[in-house]
């Protein structure tokens, strides 16, 4: 069940001991994004691209991982949760390239109002994404 790519390339994880700029976040968008049924479980599926010559590390040395976070919206666009819910990066962002994240949705039941999921990036104890302009990726859920 791994990436067919994994098999000549695989996947990298390094750890940073800096702290990545706003100007280098900009260089990171929003790929293709579903939410997929798995039995009772809902999955997000999402990618992140990067456009920069330079990778973002999965692992951080000094307390500032890169997490992904996600909240619910409701019908009428407002939020349901904060930004609480957060996963760390599984592998690094790659330069010139993508990762694609899987994200299962444990605590999806107790969301029935939930009309989307908001997704972003935060630099914890730095800044998020969507805070320096990178509008959050928005998934309807069916």
């Amino acid at each position: 069940g791994c990436n067919p790519e994994w098999l000549h390339t695989p996947p990298q994880i390094t750890t940073s001991d800096r702290i990545y700029t706003r100007k280098e976040f900009g260089q990171l968008s929003w790929g293709a994004s579903r939410i997929m049924d798995s039995g009772n479980q809902k999955i997000i599926n999402i990618d992140i691209a990067n456009s920069s010559d330079n990778y973002f590390s999965a692992n951080s040395a000094i307390g500032n991982s890169i997490r992904i976070s996600w909240r619910y919206i409701d019908v009428d666009g407002k939020p349901l949760s904060g930004w609480d819910a957060r996963r760390d990066l599984p592998y690094d962002i790659p330069a010139n390239g993508k990762l694609n994240l899987l994200i299962p949705l444990a605590e999806y039941k107790s969301k029935i109002n939930a009309r989307s999921i908001s997704i972003s990036l935060v630099q914890e104890g730095v800044f998020w994404l969507h805070d320096i302009g990178i509008a959050p990726a928005t998934i309807l859920i069916n």
